[in-house]
């Protein structure tokens, strides 16, 4: 058999290596964080079975449990004043829930096939060559005082600029040519992908289900915690803020997990799909989750745990950031009621280190999520550890930067027209129900827009891995 050169080794059937678990001792570790939080959960099923036997109830427990003046009580408060969480605030007429759902449905499968049948490339020939071209024909129009001009509202002293815009747009695209040819050429195969393989387009709801049982089993566990502890009166804020960065470690460690799964199983499949063609059918679905728990769950937790770190280093920053203001906030107010003045909360003035600080945070953040997906994407493909896997992907980076930025912008434009395209002709369909206002057409939009990101990451994902291969 003759396979094209271009294809890896580690995607043929004749020169692929047999799959070997990785990095077992991050995959030990995980596991025990998650039997930690199960084990809380259940002393939270627990406390409230005892409490029931004795005439109270479990809805009790959660009341007891969060009234206390502690890390836990005070976090509900400022989300529940963040999201504003109230009655008034979440109530839907039947009629928005039904076209909300509907909504998010039809969005999903619209999504869907906007991705794998929309003509892109047909689109960024024109607007990379006639954009240029465009500017250059209006700016010649203006100079010489075409009615055209005129008519189109551009005055004869905007001629030149537009001129030279088109010129360093032609420029520009001149050399980025065979770079943009790169990024068609990895978008329509990774529509070919989807066309071929749409039971990819289930993934999100099956990973987000999984998420939302994560979430129960955390915050559970966070009741039993906090259950267990509320008798201890000599517990220091040290033992209490330990606690809390552990219960928000675990649960940040687990849901990068499942993102990470998710992105090892649409990548498992894209590569596989890309060097054996449409005929392989075997390695999709469930296969791909199968394998990935099975070989690589270790690598897949390490990966996790670094990216995991990182959100929780930003959390304590924005903490930190906030029990300052609080103290500030409240040593003002006590200067204020000794002289007898109204108390005002006091502005936060400026600071260059504070600013500098959340926006290195932040890069970091996202420097470790892209380098992370990467190295999953390596890890499918070669069946490699993750420090392998980052290796790999922090070379073929190196090696093509260029193309690594084109594809990702480009990517990311045609995901974001296709995204607020949906949303538009949602509100649309909304609006000719006889829905208006923020009440009635919020919730349509919000479906839309989160039926559109689900799909968005195992786009991102075959994109991704396509431009790896």
């Amino acid at each position: 058999r003759r396979f094209h050169p271009m294809i890896p080794a580690a995607l043929r059937p004749d020169t692929m290596p047999p799959r070997r678990t990785t990095d077992l001792f991050w995959l030990l570790l995980f596991l025990c964080a998650v039997a930690a939080q199960v084990f809380f959960a259940l002393m939270a099923l627990y406390h409230g079975v005892k409490i029931d036997f004795e005439g109270g109830s479990f809805d009790e427990v959660l009341q007891n449990v969060t009234v206390h003046d502690g890390w836990l009580s005070r976090a509900k408060d400022a989300v529940t004043n963040w999201v504003e969480l109230r009655p008034e605030n979440l109530r839907l007429e039947s009629q928005g829930i039904a076209v909300a759902l509907g909504t998010s449905a039809v969005s999903s499968g619209a999504f869907l096939l906007l991705l794998a049948y929309f003509p892109v490339h047909l689109v960024v020939n024109v607007v990379a060559i006639g954009g240029p071209l465009s500017l250059l024909a209006i700016g010649g129009l203006a100079i010489s005082g075409s009615p055209v001009a005129q008519l189109l509202g551009v005055e004869a002293h905007f001629g030149w600029p537009l001129v030279l815009v088109g010129v360093l747009a032609l420029i520009f695209v001149s050399f980025a040519w065979g770079y943009l040819r790169l990024g068609i050429a990895v978008l329509r195969c990774s529509a070919a992908f989807l066309r071929a393989r749409p039971s990819i387009g289930a993934y999100p709801l099956l990973f987000g289900l999984v998420h939302i049982a994560g979430l129960a089993l955390w915050g559970l566990a966070v009741l039993g915690m906090r259950s267990s502890f509320q008798d201890i009166e000599d517990l220091d804020w040290q033992s209490q803020f330990g606690t809390a960065s552990a219960m928000l470690l675990c649960f940040l460690w687990g849901n990068a997990f499942v993102t990470g799964l998710s992105t090892f199983a649409v990548a498992y499949a894209a590569c596989h799909w890309y060097g054996r063609g449409s005929k392989d059918a075997g390695h999709g679905g469930l296969v791909a989750i199968q394998v990935g728990l099975r070989y690589h769950a270790g690598s897949l937790a390490l990966g996790s745990l670094l990216l995991a770190l990182v959100r929780t280093l930003n959390v304590m920053l924005w903490w930190a950031e906030k029990a300052q203001e609080e103290a500030a906030a409240a040593a003002s107010g006590a200067a204020q009621r000794a002289v007898g003045l109204p108390v005002q909360r006091p502005a936060q003035p400026p600071s260059l280190l504070r600013s500098l600080r959340n926006f290195a945070a932040e890069v970091l953040e996202v420097v470790a999520t892209w380098a992370s997906k990467q190295a999953f994407v390596q890890i499918a493909m070669s069946g490699c550890p993750f420090a392998t896997g980052a290796m790999r992907a922090g070379q073929l980076a190196l090696k093509a930067p260029a193309g690594f930025v084109m594809v990702e912008s480009l990517s990311m434009i045609f995901q974001r027209a296709c995204e607020f395209l949906l949303i538009g002709v949602a509100v649309l369909v909304a609006s000719s129900f006889g829905l208006e206002g923020l009440q009635g057409l919020g919730p349509v939009a919000v479906s839309a827009w989160l039926a559109a990101e689900s799909l968005l990451h195992p786009y991102s994902v075959a994109t991704t891995t396509i431009l790896h291969c």
